[in-house]
């Protein structure tokens, strides 16, 4: 997986340079932060990719799981302590913004869009779903303001749980 890892970023260099000619170092920079070099912190997020497709409940609870603990793996092996629990187990209270380093970016997009996901197919209630995939996106997004997926499940909750038609579309 490690090598997955390298060969994932060179692609991406690869193709932003292709298409862009020369890249920046703040671009090459966040092209090198897109994932965690963890290599089972990557193993557990790549399966809850898989597991978030279908459309069961215990698949989809398994998602979030190995979500969360891709993004758990990734903070200790970079030595952070998270002092909060993570989006997908309670949500972040009013007010209070993501942590300064929340994580796994694209992990927490995952544990967003998987919530939103389980509220949709009535797994769980929707009031639930709404206030732990907000924070997880926000997270993410306060990681990688530039992740697509994060701004897609933000998008979700505003238009489907807020129904902030404004604001949904400023993410999507």
């Amino acid at each position: 997986i490690t090598d997955i890892l390298l060969v994932q970023e060179e692609i991406a260099k690869e193709i932003a340079g292709n298409l862009q000619g020369e890249l920046s170092p703040d671009e090459e920079e966040r092209i090198a932060d897109q994932s965690t070099d963890d290599p089972e912190a990557f193993r557990r997020y790549i399966t809850s990719l898989a597991k978030a497709e279908g459309t069961t409940r215990k698949g989809l609870q398994e998602s979030v799981k190995l979500a969360e603990q891709a993004v758990a793996i990734d903070l200790r092996r970079r030595g952070k302590v998270l002092t909060m629990p993570l989006p997908g187990e309670a949500p972040a209270p009013p007010g209070v913004p993501p942590p300064a380093d929340p994580g796994y970016a694209p992990a927490l997009a995952g544990i967003a869009r998987t919530l939103n996901r389980q509220a949709f197919h009535d797994f769980i209630p929707a009031q639930d779903a709404r206030e732990k995939a907000k924070s997880a996106a926000e997270w993410a997004l306060a990681n990688d303001d530039t992740l697509a997926s994060g701004h897609a499940a933000l998008g979700f909750v505003r238009y489907f749980w807020e129904w902030d038609w404004k604001g949904a579309g400023e993410s999507f």
